[in-house]
């Protein structure tokens, strides 16, 4: 399970993903159950927005971040 949430900790980084990666790996980890909780630091630290991101989508990654956050504390 460590090896798990350490990739999608890697794929939910905006600024080396595309924004559907970092999307995915961030719902993902919001749906861990509580497992990603000894990485919330590591989660507050990733970029609230990715390099390229199409209009309609400018905050989808800070809300997602928001809201794992939220849920793991």
């Amino acid at each position: 399970a460590t090896l798990a949430l350490k990739t999608l900790l890697q794929l939910a980084n905006g600024e080396k993903n595309s924004i559907y990666t970092a999307m995915l790996a961030l719902n993902a980890l919001d749906y861990t159950e509580g497992r990603a909780k000894p990485y919330i630091d590591t989660i507050n630290d990733l970029p609230k927005q990715a390099k390229v991101v199409p209009p309609r989508m400018g905050n989808y990654i800070r809300r997602l971040l928001e809201k794992t956050t939220a849920d793991l504390k």
